[in-house]
């Protein structure tokens, strides 16, 4: 930001240090030495002692009725961005609430499967062991049978020669 120079001389190269506006609207800057250069000829014009506002160094420049109309128009323009944003984070969380309750649905499903899964293993490892349960009994059965088809042959065998 530059520092504004005296308007009351042409001649006159100096940091303005005041601002000030006649009363007719114009406005101008001054520096020290032509402080009272401003006074005088406000008297000379008969509108009384024109008020003279300290120049601030941090304070920001004014700005020209385009600039502020541009400025206007960004906010417009941000405003409704800000507004299609603030939208879509309406639309996005309905769609985050809606992705949670299905993540918890599919996790309570997912639970009961795996318990329903746990079941049929453990009715799977029973049927197993019925199974082979039955397979041994099956053997002993069959080794009786034959034991007892032996005895049976054995015994028709010795029939005819007792009697």
């Amino acid at each position: 930001m530059t520092t504004p120079l005296c308007t009351i001389d042409p001649e006159c190269k100096s940091e303005a240090l005041y601002s000030f506006v006649w009363p007719w609207g114009e406005a101008g800057t001054c520096c020290a030495v032509h402080t009272v250069h401003v006074n005088q000829k406000a008297d000379a014009l008969g509108r009384g002692p024109v008020q003279l506002m300290a120049i601030d160094p941090g304070r920001p420049q004014t700005i020209s009725r385009d600039e502020r109309a541009r400025l206007r128009a960004d906010i417009i323009v941000r405003d409704e961005d800000c507004q299609a944003l603030k939208s879509q984070i309406v639309e996005l969380h309905k769609s985050n609430d809606a992705m949670a309750t299905e993540a918890r649905r599919l996790r309570a499903r997912t639970a009961h499967l795996e318990g329903v899964a746990k079941d049929a293993a453990d009715d799977l490892e029973a049927a197993r062991e019925e199974r082979d349960e039955a397979v041994a009994a099956l053997a002993d059965v069959t080794t009786e049978r034959d034991r007892l088809r032996v005895l049976v042959d054995v015994a028709a065998r010795e029939a005819p020669e007792r009697g």
